[in-house]
């Protein structure tokens, strides 16, 4: 079952992701996109096609780009 929290986080447009992320390190948001950028898209390299697909699918479509796979955005 999904809770409220979980619900409104797949709600999230990137840059409300990004806000969230520099809040939360204390970063400003230009330093959290370019933080999130790296690790989101180390990720999506290190898994498979198929496990990266999936993911994306259950993201907002504007997601892939922090992924590194602008193609995805739709």
């Amino acid at each position: 079952m999904i809770n409220d929290a979980e619900a409104a986080a797949r709600d999230w447009g990137v840059r409300t992701f990004v806000a969230h992320v520099a809040e939360a390190t204390g970063e400003d948001e230009e330093s959290a996109e370019v933080a999130t950028r790296a690790v989101l898209s180390t990720l999506a390299d290190r898994i498979g096609r198929g496990e990266r697909d999936a993911l994306l699918s259950g993201l907002p479509a504007e997601h892939a780009n922090l992924f590194g796979y602008p193609e995805l955005a739709g």
